[in-house]
């Protein structure tokens, strides 16, 4: 039981600090004073403290302002408070240390009253009141309401006290002192205890004190279980791979005839761990390989096969013969080497001097893979793999092929790695001068004439030849290798004017003229007017409508309808600004009699 011992050492320590705490908090001089305005009174009163009645009782006289003050308080402490008024309500902001909270001279009562403290840790405020037809009420704490509100009762009393809290700590860390994980037996019987010395900080400090003792004696009687913390400690303190395999030996056999649990006694516990720390003395510790595992590091990682060209034949064939002078991986591929954590320190260290230097002096073979990728707008020759169009503008092209030539030809000549990873930098760099044309708007412009293409019918042969023409342009510019970014833009700009002047062929608006668009007709409503709406309405005002009845006693040539009957009707639709874009249709109308 040793752990619990000292625990419970710490308890009992606790608790005789807070016995003293508690008498010296007995005689605390903290307090609160406070004054009452009474009605007929005024504050003639004058002050009164710790729980004395301020006001009045069974003279019906009303409270209509309070003055609160903290005695022998901290520096920093307030007490703060509010209180509802007749007619005001809640007189907000809150007052605090000894500032008025109610009126005066306004015969206004105070009704209900909330106070708190601030930066009094382990104190409580408590207060009641005298309530008009009601009497006293209960006490309250702490920011709780004490009267009433919306019940137009009068404050006729008040009393206030400072109460110091019972202080918990030696009590909580009691309780915490022992888990049922520790206990063997007798936890049941310690429960019983400890629910029947349940405490809160509203208890006094003494009833708290003398839980607290109780909680402890009944600890005292608790059989535990050993503890096992020194002795896993121990175990855990070395690891094999720190040790000479002949001493880690050795320590096992110690350990082995050392293994104990918790259900032995604290005193076997104790001896077993004693033990295993002794034979932890006489272990050997292993040799440092840190600096040969770090030597060996690239052999390794690449399998000792240098097939792939990373490094030089001649660097590479002197790394490997150090190597392989003290490891190698064998026919299975499994690494196999004779320096070990058992070698002595000075072999050790000898070996991988050796394959240091070695590794030191590995040249690897020139990566050109960024360089490659770096002249990729050369090589390709300005041309996009897929598409086959130019990516950047002809000069800024030409601009960057002359400004790289010189590292280019450092990069293919040189044979250091360092001068082609310079060269590719600078390469990179001009890349940023290189103008890359944009072809989006141009390429959805063109895209848009495809679409309309099979449809070319639909529109004016004006006009569409007019945007056939602008899409030629627009293919001659993206044939032509001088074509720069401005090219590009004024083409684009030119294909997309031709497409909103595109003008509908006449021959199309004219059939948007039929009996169902026209509707009903009747004796004096006229079909012209109808048709120009509806020609208007679907293509705008660009067009004219015109007719020529057939039977102008029934609809004469300006579309009136002037008698019942039938009338063919032959409507032309032409475009105002082109009068060769026009059209034709007859429709045909019974008129009914009048």
């Amino acid at each position: 039981m040793k752990k619990f011992t000292i625990s419970l050492f710490t308890v009992i320590m606790m608790v005789a600090l807070f016995f003293s705490g508690s008498a010296f908090a007995a005689n605390s001089d903290v307090g609160v004073t406070y004054r009452a305005h009474i009605q007929n009174i005024g504050w003639s009163q004058g002050w009164v403290s710790n729980g004395t009645m301020a006001g009045t009782s069974g003279q019906s006289l009303r409270l209509e302002a309070t003055e609160i003050n903290l005695v022998n308080a901290p520096t920093n402490a307030k007490i703060n408070y509010f209180v509802h008024v007749q007619n005001i309500g809640d007189q907000k902001p809150d007052r605090f240390n000894g500032q008025l909270a109610g009126t005066e001279g306004m015969s206004l009562r105070l009704e209900a009253i909330h106070i708190t403290l601030e930066n009094m840790p382990g104190y409580s405020v408590m207060y009641r009141v005298h309530v008009q037809d009601i009497g006293w009420q209960e006490w309250v704490s702490d920011g709780a309401i004490a009267g009433t509100t919306g019940q137009s009762l009068r404050l006729e009393g008040l009393e206030i006290k400072i109460v110091k809290l019972a202080d918990l700590t030696a009590y909580n860390a009691a309780l915490a002192a022992v888990t049922e994980d520790q206990v063997k037996s007798g936890w049941a019987e310690y429960q019983a205890v400890v629910n029947a010395n349940v405490v809160t900080v509203n208890n006094t400090q003494a009833e708290v004190d003398l839980a607290t003792m109780n909680i402890v004696n009944a600890q005292a009687k608790l059989v535990l279980f050993a503890n096992m913390d020194a002795y896993n400690a121990a175990l855990a303190a070395a690891t094999e791979d720190n040790f000479t395999t002949d001493s880690w030996k050795l320590y096992q056999v110690v350990v082995l005839t050392n293994v104990v649990t918790r259900d032995n006694t604290q005193a076997q516990v104790d001896t077993a761990t004693a033990n295993i720390l002794a034979a932890q003395k006489n272990l050997v510790a292993a040799a440092d390989l840190t600096a040969f595992n770090d030597a060996v590091s690239i052999y390794v990682a690449m399998g000792g096969d240098n097939s792939s060209g990373v490094y030089t034949n001649r660097t590479w064939d002197d790394y490997a013969w150090a190597v392989n002078k003290w490891a190698c991986f064998n026919h299975d591929g499994v690494w196999v080497s004779s320096i070990t954590k058992d070698s002595a320190q000075v072999t050790v260290d000898f070996a991988a001097a050796q394959i240091a230097d070695k590794k030191a002096k590995l040249v690897m073979t020139l990566d050109y893979t960024a360089y490659h990728e770096a002249i990729l707008p050369i090589t390709n020759d300005n041309s996009d793999p897929i598409t086959g169009r130019r990516v950047y503008t002809e000069q800024s092209f030409y601009h960057f092929v002359r400004a790289t030539e010189v590292y280019r030809n450092l990069a293919e000549t040189t044979k250091l790695q360092s001068d082609v990873d310079f060269a590719t930098g600078m390469i990179l760099g001009l890349q940023s001068d290189l103008v890359a044309i944009d072809r989006t708007l141009f390429d959805a412009a063109m895209e848009a004439y495809l679409v309309l293409e099979p449809n070319a019918d639909n529109y004016s042969s004006n006009t569409w030849c007019a945007y056939q023409a602008a899409f030629d342009a627009g293919v001659a510019v993206d044939n032509n290798k001088r074509s720069d970014q401005a090219d590009y833009d004024t083409a684009t700009a030119n294909l997309l004017a031709a497409q909103d002047n595109l003008v509908v062929n006449a021959v199309v608006v004219v059939q948007s003229i039929t009996k169902d668009s026209i509707g009903p007709v009747f004796v004096g409503s006229n079909v012209l007017t109808i048709a120009q709406n509806i020609v208007d309405q679907a293509y705008g005002d660009g067009f004219v409508v015109t007719i020529e009845s057939q039977n102008r006693a029934v609809i004469n040539n300006d579309g009136l309808v002037r008698a019942g009957g039938y009338a063919d009707v032959k409507f032309h639709v032409t475009e105002i600004a082109d009068p060769s874009n026009a059209g034709a249709v007859i429709r045909g109308f019974d008129v009914p009699a009048v």
